[in-house]
């Protein structure tokens, strides 16, 4: 059915195919998005098919859908990065050491596939991204964290921040990543914990429990946003992994997740219709591992 789109004479229309195909998982697939990115290289890195999609969704997807059937697709990507496209070596992480010098320059767009590499990145990234780190972006200090397990930049971004929401989102997040070394940031986690909104509560309880391992504390909290909510068909699905990692299920949550895991309804729905997975389908995953993990 894409055929006669594949080979439309409107970019726009022949990305949309070649992501249909991927996402759909055509046989060949990866050959139609090296196609796209030797013949149309600006539309298939620069296109958002919807108001709010990512550029260059077609190769990332390509990575995410096929798995080492798209090495072609991550070594095309590696022989000539863009930032629209650096998503597709997170799978592939030699091809990324291998053009880890190519990374550097695409700083800070590729904060997030250096710091997959860890020590592989080497030292020209860690200098690097300690550079981007002292100027205050909060993804390369995190990226310097992984790679050279500098821990301490991360924690002065934080600090430096003006605005005291902002500092406490940021050390959830911070604290989400580095787990125990973030623990000079537990008094802003815990300023946050107190937050009136349950989101902000449960994602300060998360974090707490990344750094200190207080589980059973905690626990209730994140389930809180399961069991409180006015409207079921609005389920947290962050709130479910971070049970699942706990191993742990208060009962008073158990309703609310059996109702989750069957429901006949969706329980969660996807805002754009970009091919990707619906939101449904991983929110119901979680609630069935979270039952089948706690009995």
């Amino acid at each position: 059915m894409a055929g006669p789109h594949l080979r439309s004479d409107d970019p726009a229309v022949r990305v949309a195919a070649t992501l249909a195909a991927v996402r759909l998982r055509v046989p060949g697939a990866p050959g139609l998005v090296l196609r796209l990115m030797d013949e149309l290289p600006e539309e298939a890195a620069s296109l958002s098919l919807t108001p709010l999609g990512v550029p260059g969704a077609v190769v990332s997807a390509a990575a995410e859908v096929f798995g080492a059937a798209a090495e072609p697709v991550a070594r095309r990507v590696a022989a000539r990065p863009r930032a629209e496209w650096l998503d597709a070596l997170l799978p592939f992480p030699a091809l990324a050491a291998a053009c880890a010098g190519d990374l550097v320059r695409l700083l800070p767009a590729s904060a997030g596939v250096l710091a997959s590499l860890g020590p592989a990145a080497g030292p020209d990234a860690a200098r690097a991204l300690w550079t981007h780190a002292a100027a205050g972006d909060l993804a390369a200090a995190l990226a310097l964290a992984r790679v050279d397990g500098d821990t301490e930049p991360a924690l002065r971004a934080v600090r430096a921040l003006p605005d005291a929401p902002e500092r406490r989102r940021a050390a959830v997040l911070v604290a989400s990543e580095l787990g125990p070394p973030a623990a000079p940031l537990l008094p802003l986690l815990e300023e946050r914990l107190r937050a009136p909104a349950r989101e902000s509560r449960a994602d300060a309880a998360a974090a707490i429990w990344r750094v200190t391992g207080s589980a059973h504390d905690m626990a209730p909290v994140i389930a809180d946003q399961l069991t409180r909510r006015a409207d079921r068909h609005e389920p947290q699905l962050g709130a479910l992994r971070t049970l699942v990692a706990m191993r742990l299920l208060p009962e008073g949550a158990r309703p609310a997740v059996e109702h989750i895991a069957a429901s006949p309804r969706r329980v969660v729905g996807g805002f754009l219709c970009d091919g990707s997975p619906h939101p449904d389908l991983a929110v119901r995953r979680a609630a069935r591992e979270l039952l089948a993990l706690t009995g």
